[in-house]
Order: C-alpha cells, then structure tokens, then sequence
C-alpha cells in the first residue's frame, strides 16, 4: 500500500510540476506576444526610408534616350555628376533593369533641368529635358511593377 501512496504522490508531484512549466511557458509566450504587439509597429516603422534617386535625361545626337539615375543628396547635382560616363544609362533597357535593382519603395524624380528652378540653366546642362509622355508612362509604368515611385511631369 505504502508503494500505491509513493506512487501517487510522485504522480501528483510531476503534475504540479507539469502544470506549473506549463503556465509558465504560457505567460512568456503572453509577455513576449504583447511585446511584440505594444512596440512591433513601432519597431516596423522606424526602419529607414527607401532611398529617393534623381533621373536625368537628355537625347545624343542621334535622338536616342540617354539618363542618369543618382542618389538624391543635400545639394544639386554638378553637370559633371550628371554626364559621367560611368553613371550614363544608355538607353530605356538600361534604366529599366537599374530600376529593377531598386529596394522596394524607392522613389524616383524626374528631374529636367539644372538648376531646378526657374533661374538661368547651368552651362551644359541645355540637354536636359523630360522624355516624351509615352516614355515617361512606360518608366512610370515598369517602376511601379517594381514597386518603386515615379514623381515628375
């Protein structure tokens, strides 16, 4: 009888012990669970923005499309930045797959003009002008299937 008695209060002792990880295991989950809920917003919402790049574009000489796409700064662009040969896009298959190495969110001006504004142009910045419409809504259209913004005319 006295082996029954063990036996039970062994039993009984390995339940409470049970139950007690049990409801342990349960408030952490809660604890970390409203963690997550309080201050999970927060936390998505303070990542950094997604980048927002300046397009440049101008026509060579045999009326083709050329562009540069720059990372938006504190300060304009120098015409030299602008044609550096190293950041000329040559043509729209080009731009279009620069624009597919965007992140996510990413916002992309057009910009036709330096200085922006309505002042004197920059010497040799005469070439900048805005692509055709049809141009601008295929980018447009391509950017925003990448889901990255276009602003501008």
């Amino acid at each position: 009888m006295q082996r029954h008695g063990d036996m039970m209060w062994i039993a009984v002792q390995c339940a409470r012990r049970i139950s007690e990880t049990v409801n342990t295991i349960g408030l952490v989950v809660l604890v970390f669970g409203a963690i997550h809920f309080i201050y999970g917003e927060r936390l998505i919402e303070s990542r950094s923005p997604a980048p927002t790049y300046e397009l440049y574009s101008w026509q060579d000489s045999a009326n083709r499309w050329k562009f540069s796409l720059l990372l938006t700064t504190s300060r304009e662009k120098t015409i030299r930045e602008v044609f550096d040969k190293r950041a000329v896009l040559r043509d729209l298959g080009q731009l279009k797959r620069k624009i597919c190495t965007l992140d996510a969110g990413s916002i992309i001006i057009l910009v036709g003009r330096l200085p922006t504004g309505t002042g004197p142009r920059a010497k040799g910045s005469e070439r900048l002008r805005y692509p055709t419409s049809d141009t601008i809504q295929e980018i447009r259209s391509f950017a925003e299937a990448h889901k990255v913004q276009v602003l501008g005319p």
